[in-house]
């Protein structure tokens, strides 16, 4: 530190390095962007947010290449200007070819996961989305629904937010309550092979698949989803 000059531009701008390792940084940088972009894309949607995949890692990328500059005397500016305009440049070619190329955007951002499909949770897609059954009705409840009767289809976004397909009321089906949570008040259930106690409607405890029993019946496993456990399924909150 005692060696270093104050206020030297040419220690600032260029370095202490030939100026045709601008290249070799701005390769450099290429390289980690596309590794960046890789690794990124295995982070869980809800981690991201509001953001796109692309906009996130572009927030990380920049903030690294802006801030080094800024403190460490050995970094100079003209490498950090370097790895932003790389970075932007590349941000800008990925974000023309998701608007152009549909296979591009698939590869990059993933598709929507379809979580909820006609009242009955999808477990093969919510995995894909990281979410089990207390997480998937968290979020719901947080969007008003109170039970998965109330919806037609919920899909998770590739920026990680719910979309959701509401029933009129009048097109309301019975189906599993997400409210109050299960972990507060929790559901009655019936193993499959046991038999219902009373005339109703049963929901898998896994999908949400729906079936109508009548008091002693043998409850069979999960047709949908080979789930072995069932809890009342409701049509209204007051069920």
């Amino acid at each position: 530190m005692s060696d270093i000059t104050p206020f030297d531009l040419h220690r600032m701008v260029v370095g202490d390095v030939p100026l045709w390792f601008a290249a070799e940084i701005a390769v450099r940088t290429a390289v980690m962007y596309l590794y960046a972009l890789g690794a990124v894309r295995l982070v869980s949607r809800r981690a991201i947010g509001q953001l796109s995949l692309v906009e996130f890692l572009l927030i990380i990328a920049l903030g690294s290449a802006v801030g080094d500059p800024m403190f460490y005397p050995d970094v100079p500016l003209l490498h950090g200007m370097v790895v932003v305009t790389v970075v932007v440049a590349m941000n800008r070619g990925i974000t023309e070819l998701l608007n152009r190329s549909e296979t591009v955007e698939r590869v990059v951002e993933g598709r929507p996961l379809t979580l909820v499909s006609d009242g009955r949770m999808v477990p093969d897609e919510m995995d894909q989305a990281e979410l089990n059954r207390e997480m998937l009705f968290s979020l719901l409840r947080v969007e008003g629904v109170r039970h998965l009767g109330e919806v037609g289809g919920v899909w998770m976004e590739q920026k990680g937010v719910l979309s959701l397909d509401r029933l009129d009321p009048d097109d309301h089906r019975p189906g599993l309550r997400t409210m109050p949570p299960w972990d507060v008040e929790t559901p009655d259930r019936v193993g499959a092979g046991d038999r219902a106690g009373a005339d109703g409607a049963l929901g898998c405890d896994r999908c949400g698949e729906v079936r109508w029993v009548q008091a002693g019946d043998a409850l069979p496993a999960c047709p949908t989803c080979g789930g072995d456990s069932w809890a009342d399924a409701v049509r209204t909150p007051d069920d």
